[in-house]
């Protein structure tokens, strides 16, 4: 059926045909279902010995297993780019559109993304599991819970007696009346604090029997009762601790269930770093496809002379700012570093546009120009956004006080900047592919 359906596509879409579009779309699917799978089973969580995969705030990434995907990744391009780069009538003079051309571009962007995005399903079906844990409802009232636990149980994070009597003691109950509700989570504090004050003994039970219930649900043992914490603690009206209770596990069992009710949490608030994680996967996706469409338009020796070129500039220009910075003690050289790209870009883009646009005259070394402006154009509007914000930042408040509310606010909207950047360039590139097929019909000497 597939090789069917290849014969038709070569026959009445031979662009689709040459991408291989079908086939490969099918294998980025099977690959990003099979990511999101392992990322949901390969996440766990066990209260009496946590671990979580593939991250948390406290264990490190899961290596292995994001390697896996990558490496999927670039082999699923690998076998993409031997049948795709076997074919080009762009070289072999075949007539080709403007628009056909950018829609190679195009279709080759969106499946490079496809592949990439293999980490991002294993982060998905990671993040998927976690929120299997609990609803965001229980997950809140869990962690206010927890917060009120904190205050009345004050030995959480004691270890012995002397801490007591040392006054190493976070929120003691010992001075209720000179209480300072100083904390992020006072406003649960100061419930308990009025509880504590008011004698509101049935509250205080509720809450410890809900705590209890915690520990019941995840199969942990304490010898925490309600009757315990009473006799140890309730001495109103003052709550004077002449007693400590030692509490078997306590402070593990506290850890577990803040640590892991935090984490699902933070699974049912994660837009933020999901989109970040695509932002970073579409950039990384673009350069990718540039490169490749690179290859497609110029030949193999002057894509790795520009390669070669790129390298050194990289290098020498790192170099001389590295010297320039210890010399000026890093006042300058940043600001001289972007203007470097953006010189170096205007260069080469002005002698790639004097070949398009004169008459007469042959190709030359403008495939280099040509291959290296593909590569840079994407970075220009952030080079030049730097420059703009250096330009700001360098701008004192009672110099100019509209600068600085410019700074702030680029400085918080990066984000919006970079997805703007990343439309932007796609853009820039429908139009620019008519210069390259103009570039195309100039003679090689």
């Amino acid at each position: 059926m597939l090789k069917k359906l290849q014969s038709n596509l070569l026959v009445n879409h031979p662009l689709l045909w040459n991408l291989k579009l079908v086939p490969i779309l099918i294998l980025i699917v099977i690959f990003n279902i099979l990511f999101f799978f392992l990322g949901y089973f390969s996440t766990k969580f066990t209260f009496n010995n946590y671990t979580r995969f593939p991250y948390d705030h406290y264990n490190e990434p899961n290596f292995p297993l994001y390697g896996i995907a990558i490496l999927s990744s670039l082999l699923t391009l690998i076998v993409w780019l031997t049948f795709y780069l076997k074919n080009n009538g762009f070289k072999s003079l075949y007539p080709r559109t403007s628009f056909s051309l950018f829609k190679e571009w195009i279709l080759s962007y969106f499946i490079i993304i496809g592949a990439f995005l293999y980490c991002f399903s294993f982060y998905q079906g990671s993040l998927t599991k976690t929120r299997s844990y609990a609803s965001l409802e229980e997950t809140n009232k869990t962690l206010d819970l927890l917060v009120k636990i904190n205050y009345l149980i004050p030995n959480v994070y004691l270890n012995d007696y002397n801490d007591i009597e040392s006054g190493n003691f976070p929120n003691s109950l010992l001075s209720l009346k000179n209480y300072q509700y100083t904390r992020k989570d006072s406003i649960y504090s100061h419930q308990v604090h009025e509880w504590l004050i008011k004698e509101n003994k049935d509250s205080i039970k509720s809450t410890l029997n809900s705590f209890l219930d915690l520990h019941k649900k995840h199969h942990l043992k304490t010898n925490l009762t309600t009757d315990s914490w009473i006799k140890f603690y309730y001495h109103p009206p003052e709550y004077i601790l002449d007693s400590y209770l030692k509490l078997d596990n306590y402070k593990d069992n506290y850890y577990y269930f803040n640590h892991v009710y935090h984490n699902i949490f933070e699974a049912y608030n994660s837009l933020e770093p999901v989109l970040k994680f695509v932002l970073i996967t579409f950039y990384i996706a673009l350069v990718f496809s540039l490169i490749i469409f690179s290859i497609r338009v110029t030949h193999a020796k002057a894509w790795i002379t520009s390669f070669i070129i790129l390298g050194l500039l990289i290098f020498t220009s790192g170099i001389f700012m590295a010297i320039l910075d210890f010399i000026s003690f890093g006042y300058t050289s940043q600001n001289l570093y972007t203007y470097f790209w953006l010189l170096t870009f205007l260069i080469l883009f002005l002698h790639l546009e004097s070949k398009i646009l004169g008459k007469n005259k042959t190709k030359g070394f403008s495939s280099i120009s040509l291959n290296l402006v593909l590569w840079i154009f994407p970075f220009v509007p952030y080079i030049i956004f730097i420059i703009f914000m250096n330009w700001c930042k360098n701008l004192s408040p009672i110099e100019n006080r509209s600068s600085s509310c410019i700074y702030s606010y680029f400085s918080e909207n990066l984000d919006k900047f970079l997805w703007l950047n990343l439309i932007l360039s796609i853009v820039v590139l429908f139009f620019f592919v008519k210069q390259i097929k103009v570039w195309k019909s100039l003679p090689e000497e």
